[in-house]
């Protein structure tokens, strides 16, 4: 989260321009999302978050793979990262719906 956070705030609003930045955890019967997402000028159409030179955002995509899970980006209002994961227990089995 602090990276993604961290991001938002040096990136998608240069210069003067405001805007707001969201977090949102939900946890449900079977997995945990994490989303964090701006209203700012959005990631350029070439640049490819997944292959991105940096290591902080590469450690989001590893993380998510590491937690069977997965990390999505959504580029239609601003920029959205969303990382998804199953929901364990505490013996570490997946909890049953």
């Amino acid at each position: 989260m602090n990276e993604l956070v961290t991001n938002s705030f040096k990136y998608a609003f240069p210069g003067e321009r405001r805007g707001a930045i969201h977090v949102q955890f939900r946890v449900s019967e079977t997995e945990c999302r994490l989303a964090v997402s701006d209203d700012g000028i959005g990631l350029p159409a070439a640049f490819s978050v997944e292959e991105s030179p940096s290591l902080g955002l590469r450690l989001i995509w590893i993380l998510a793979r590491q937690l069977k899970g997965a990390a999505m980006v959504d580029r239609l209002a601003g920029t959205r990262i969303e990382v998804v994961f199953p929901l364990r227990t505490e013996r570490g089995s997946q909890r049953a719906a």
